[in-house]
């Protein structure tokens, strides 16, 4: 973790890497649902007095970056895409051989499926410049892990989703969201 210039600056950056963090791994652990993991428990959650520890929320309870990661990776119906390299080029293509929508998880811990879900995923470069954008309807059964839109067919017939020759230099995000039938929003999640 770079310090940076004052204890602002460190206080900053180790929150954002602690964010990042916890949504890796619980969502690392929840890709293995049943396989051969159950659950996990997040240690140590608010401080009891003024430091810089491991918990989401401080000692007055004002949450940290982390707070926000936890509530993320911790949703019941959770769309997951994850790339499997975290730096790109222009012109390097996302998804390895599917669409975009092929490569997203969803991982239902309810007790009931879903008819009618639209699960719509964007890529979002700086400034929020939408760059990208798919959307397509699916079910998901209960308490699963499923990739609705997977075709089990890789290259011959989808190019994915390439980055622009003549993108910027900077932060990009995959953005995926899932409403219900009647349009409301009731999961989403982000990878940098």
């Amino acid at each position: 973790i770079e310090r940076g210039k004052n204890l602002a600056e460190f206080v900053e950056n180790s929150q954002r890497y602690q964010a990042w963090l916890v949504k890796e791994y619980i969502q690392s652990i929840r890709m293995k649902k049943y396989k051969p993991l159950n659950g996990y428990f997040h240690f140590m959650f608010a401080d009891c007095w003024p430091s810089i520890t491991w918990s989401v929320m401080d000692h007055n309870r004002v949450p940290k970056l982390g707070y926000e990661a936890l509530k993320i990776a911790s949703q019941p119906l959770l769309p997951l895409f994850r790339p499997i390299i975290s730096q790109f080029n222009p012109g390097d293509t996302l998804g390895w051989g599917q669409s975009l929508l092929e490569s997203v998880l969803l991982i239902n811990d309810y007790p009931h499926g879903f008819k009618g879900l639209k699960v719509e995923i964007k890529v979002v470069g700086p400034k929020e410049k939408e760059i990208y954008r798919d959307a397509k309807p699916c079910d998901v059964e209960a308490d699963c892990i499923g990739k609705p839109f997977e075709t089990n067919q890789r290259f011959a017939h989808i190019k994915g989703f390439a980055i622009p020759k003549n993108a910027k230099p900077g932060e990009y995000q995959v953005r995926v969201a899932v409403a219900d039938r009647k349009g409301k929003k009731i999961a989403h999640n982000e990878s940098s």
